[in-house]
């Protein structure tokens, strides 16, 4: 069963190998750049492990001069194959080129070229307090590339907690401020126990900081930080 998953897969990326690089923007020359950084560098992410096929969400970023895929842990875990799509159905291998369980963050490295996904040059801003506006983009089953947009309305845990919808699908979406800054990536929903199943809040999201020093460091380029 593994196999024939492993197989499928593989061939969802020779048969979504398109050279069209044409895309139309979609986004209104209005909307908060923060908006059209989170839709225009995001992708689907498609991955296989021993526990199945999975789907998430992440964005294309420039750090430091390298194009890197920002997505959260729990998206890629124990993955055997990764598979980047584009809006306009290209697929591309990615390989974990560095993850962090604890705080459900994870970098991928594209490797093929990217033809319509935009990078956003990493950029951050220390004005991360409630009452923020904030946009990501996600990918749940009910509708791929939708944006969602909040603010930012507590913490909890070292985490973020903002009122952006997400849903399953959602998770590994880089969160961010109105000006393009990176906050963070989505990493989970909130539930509701009741004495019924758990429901549930999906306007109640959990986003894991990501800073500067904190990927150099996970990335392993440490010469010259304090």
């Amino acid at each position: 069963k593994m196999k024939h998953l492993l197989l499928a897969l593989v061939m969802f990326v020779k048969t979504h190998e398109r050279t069209d690089s044409e895309f139309p923007d979609l986004v209104h020359f209005q909307a908060p750049w923060g908006l059209k950084q989170a839709f225009n560098s995001s992708v689907a992410i498609h991955s296989l492990s021993e526990r199945g096929a999975g789907l998430g969400s992440g964005n294309l970023v420039s750090f430091e001069d390298e194009l890197y895929v920002f997505t959260a842990a729990h998206v890629v875990k124990d993955s055997l194959f990764l598979a980047i799509t584009e809006k306009n159905g290209e697929s591309t291998q990615a390989e974990v080129v560095a993850i962090d369980l604890e705080n459900d963050f994870a970098i991928l490295k594209p490797m093929g070229r990217l033809h319509i996904t935009r990078a956003v040059n990493y950029k951050l801003k220390f004005d991360n307090y409630i009452g923020k506006k904030v946009y990501h983009c996600g990918h749940p089953s009910v509708a791929s590339f939708n944006v969602s947009r909040g603010m930012i309305t507590g913490y909890d845990d070292g985490h973020y907690l903002i009122d952006a919808m997400a849903l399953p699908g959602s998770s590994g979406g880089v969160v961010f401020g109105r000006g393009g800054d990176i906050i963070g990536v989505v990493v989970s929903i909130g539930i509701v126990n009741t004495l019924g199943p758990p429901e549930l809040v999906e306007e109640v999201v959990r986003v894991a900081p990501v800073d500067y020093l904190y990927v150099k460091a996970l990335l392993g380029e440490q010469e010259g930080v304090d």
